[in-house]
């Protein structure tokens, strides 16, 4: 994920899950932990070598990345870089046990430092709240990076706006429009099974909504819960459309998740 970092860079937050029964617990002061030791490496497109790095992390099941009970923990690296092209590559090692992860893939980072409305990549997360990790603009944003959620649970989407411009006294009010739609209702065919299928189910396929928001200015977070209860089994395209009621710029970012029956 993208946002905006210091001094005209961007700061990408390199976001992962590892199964619990995966790691190796130990017991301390009465609480469950263990130690990963995480390497990155960040590569051009022709992967040239520009960063890497390593370090090691402690990890407790009663922390914020424990997902609230969920068999994955959850974790991210975090680095600054300038716009452009790459390709990041992370390696997990269980440094009980030896097991190694890996995981690589390319990055497209986006120019944050310019004028106008501006908006973060759309963070799908596990909860938004206080806590010493996954620190962002509006608090500890723990990531969810399966993107995949049961239908009894809440979707938590969070991003941030740069560039707004005041409306009220020191306030921003922009409007957020978001639109969810179910891919396999995309797929059905012929106009009687899809119209059956949006409006006589008792599961939906798509959900939309339309608010008025207020914020800091320039820059702000925000995030909300999504219900999913209503929704049928399925992969989703999420938008986010946030128009500066000021202004009147408008900027849109996607993203995606799964919703799976209970």
């Amino acid at each position: 994920m993208t946002f905006r970092g210091k001094n005209g860079a961007t700061d990408v937050a390199v976001n992962y899950e590892i199964p619990i029964s995966e790691l190796s617990w130990e017991d301390s002061e009465g609480r469950r932990g263990t130690h990963l030791d995480k390497r990155v490496r960040v590569t051009d497109t022709e992967y040239d070598v520009l960063v890497q790095d390593e370090r090691r992390v402690s990890v407790t099941l009663e922390d914020e990345s424990a997902g609230g009970g969920r068999p994955l923990v959850a974790d991210e690296w975090r680095l600054e870089t300038q716009p452009g092209e790459f390709v990041v590559g992370v390696a997990v090692t269980d440094t009980v046990t030896g097991r190694t992860g890996f995981g690589r893939g390319r990055v497209s980072v986006p120019d944050y430092s310019g004028p106008g409305l501006l908006m973060s990549d759309v963070q799908i997360a596990a909860s938004v709240g206080e806590g010493d990790r996954f620190r962002r603009m509006g608090g500890a944003v723990v990531p969810r990076p399966s993107r995949a959620f049961r239908q009894s649970e809440d979707l938590i989407i969070y991003f941030e706006l740069y560039g707004l411009e005041a409306d009220l006294p020191r306030i921003s009010r922009f409007t957020v429009t978001t639109e969810v739609s179910g891919r396999g209702y995309e797929e059905e065919k012929g106009w009687i099974s899809r119209f059956v299928s949006r409006f006589m189910l008792q599961k939906r396929h798509s959900v939309s909504s339309r608010v008025l928001a207020t914020g800091d200015v320039p820059d702000t977070p925000h995030w909300f819960a999504l219900s999913l209860r209503d929704l049928t089994e399925d992969n989703y395209d999420l938008t986010i459309t946030v128009k500066d009621v000021r202004s009147k710029l408008e900027v849109t970012k996607s993203a995606t998740f799964t919703v799976l029956n209970n």
